[in-house]
């Protein structure tokens, strides 16, 4: 099944509105703002307003978690702090948790979170946010005490 930007956007609504609880009209606003931001920063990249990111960082909030989870993104990753990595590794991880629980069940629309599932699997967020499920090319030949020096 092809996903599309309506998927990735329905999806994070029902996150938005049903895990967090927030009403149905915040979380379609909010997934739309995060998109705009996302498309806002990815355009701008390096020229994106300093005083607009100092006095608005939801801005660039929402663009690096829209763009953690829509496949077809480039991820927007913090580069300026660690704990600022380190909290969108967590939020990637908490949305994927709770994606993959929901492609698990079965009810009406899954399909449509498989697709997002599995395409999220492979991309930067996923391998920054789950770094031991990534292949790490280990020669079974080798005894792993054999990669102490390395």
């Amino acid at each position: 099944m092809s996903l599309s930007q309506r998927d990735v956007q329905d999806i994070l609504q029902e996150y938005v509105e049903h895990h967090h609880g927030l009403s149905h009209d915040i979380a379609y606003h909010l997934v739309k703002a995060a998109e705009a931001c996302a498309t806002e920063v990815a355009i701008r990249a390096d020229l994106f307003p300093k005083d607009a990111s100092l006095d608005f960082p939801e801005v660039i909030s929402l663009a690096r978690f829209y763009s953690q989870i829509d496949p077809l993104r480039k991820t927007i990753f913090d580069e300026e702090s660690r704990a600022g990595r380190a909290h969108d590794e967590i939020k990637f991880r908490h949305f994927y948790q709770w994606l993959d629980d929901k492609a698990e069940t079965n009810e009406y629309g899954n399909g449509r979170k498989i697709s997002l599932r599995d395409a999220l699997v492979g991309t930067d967020a996923y391998e920054t946010a789950f770094p031991s499920r990534v292949d790490n090319d280990v020669d079974e030949d080798r005894h792993i005490a054999d990669y102490a020096d390395a």
